[in-house]
């Protein structure tokens, strides 16, 4: 199995570099569904799951958190973040429940609103990490999908045919044979 989790993190690491190249942001819930598809057609022992995590990291020594995240939970329990915008931040802490976070942070007067706001955005990501695990959800761009599918083979680092991928079987204006 650590074979196929270097693999995916590799494959990670390539949509990464797609998003970086194209000034892709706040498309995390499309880079999940992207990366699950792949593993489910290449990495058939595996089970990945939709998880909604809570990110802190520190960006120009200041620290930030992302209270709304979706990342691939593997069997083992590793997380996978294919979204550039938050797994290029150094220092990155991924939680996926909300009392570890609250525990790590001084809870004070003041910062109770803020608490609050970083638990409503936790909690409406929790929600769409279960809509996503009962495959409630698709992508938000067909055209995004496509074009990150074409990079993904045509750079050698997935061998699935494109138009192989349950998202692309619904899409009849975007040639997929080229």
């Amino acid at each position: 199995m650590d074979s196929q989790i270097k693999k995916i993190d590799l494959i990670a690491n390539h949509m990464c570099a797609y998003q970086k190249e194209h000034n892709i942001t706040g498309r995390c819930s499309d880079n999940v569904t992207i990366l699950y598809d792949i593993i489910k057609k290449s990495f058939k022992t595996l089970n990945p799951v939709f998880q909604n995590v809570i990110v802190s990291f520190n960006k120009n020594g200041i620290g930030h958190v992302c209270e709304g995240h979706i990342v691939i939970k593997l069997d083992n329990g590793a997380l996978i973040d294919p979204s550039y915008e938050i797994a290029r931040e150094p220092d990155s802490s991924y939680l996926d429940n909300f009392e570890t976070f609250r525990d790590m942070v001084e809870c004070n007067d003041a910062i109770k609103p803020l608490m609050n706001k970083i638990e409503k955005g936790f909690n409406c990501f929790k929600r769409y990490a279960k809509r996503m695990n009962n495959g409630e959800f698709g992508v938000s761009s067909d055209e995004y999908y496509i074009n990150l599918i074409k990079y993904l083979v045509d750079i050698g680092i997935t061998t699935m045919p494109k138009n192989d991928l349950k998202h692309l079987n619904s899409i009849t204006n975007i040639d997929t044979t080229s």
